[in-house]
């Protein structure tokens, strides 16, 4: 992935160069679609490595200038009194709309993993709170170290979805509360 990354950002440096020079030129290029391009793929690979906020930056980056892009051939169209050629350009924009909806819903996934993880965490406290009398004739659920290993798992799972949706302190405080019951659990 680093290596893909690396390759697109040094497209994206030189479709950027490219685009000076043609501004010193009066001219244009197809430098745009390049870096708009760069600009998506760049989002793709952010977010296949879990940097959901990064992914975002690229795709709103890669939206903006594909949207340019659409507006600029159905001028040309019109300038021309004839159709739009701008279907790939269209096509281009809904790849990069498409890829911005996907990653909203994986951060959404992400959100409701924890909202479900938080209540599994709060039944289980409830569960091993209601078990700590050492009542033996409670069901055959599972054992008190099961339901204790059980909030340590949750915790680390919370901790970790955290970390995807970039709540870096919250993270922490919930990797810390799962050391502090791991140790006083045993």
């Amino acid at each position: 992935m680093e290596a893909s990354h690396a390759w697109h950002e040094a497209a994206l440096r030189g479709a950027l160069d490219a685009m000076a020079e043609d501004d010193d030129d009066g001219g244009t290029t197809g430098s745009e679609a390049i870096v708009a391009g760069s600009a998506h793929a760049l989002g793709a690979i952010s977010a296949r490595c879990g940097e959901y906020d990064e992914a975002r930056r690229w795709y709103d980056e890669a939206l903006a200038r594909k949207r340019r892009i659409v507006e600029a051939a159905e001028a040309a169209a019109d300038d021309e009194g004839g159709a739009s050629s701008s279907s790939s350009a269209r096509h281009e924009l809904g790849k990069t709309l498409n890829a911005a909806a996907a990653l909203e819903e994986a951060m959404d996934a992400y959100r409701s993993a924890l909202e479900v993880a938080t209540s599994a965490l709060a039944c289980s406290y409830d569960r091993a709170a209601r078990e700590t009398g050492v009542d033996e004739s409670l069901d055959n659920g599972p054992s008190l170290d099961e339901q204790r290993n059980t909030i340590v798992d949750l915790l680390v799972k919370i901790a970790d979805t955290l970390l995807v949706l970039a709540r870096f302190d919250d993270a922490a405080a919930a990797y810390e509360q799962a050391l502090i019951r791991h140790i006083s659990f045993r």
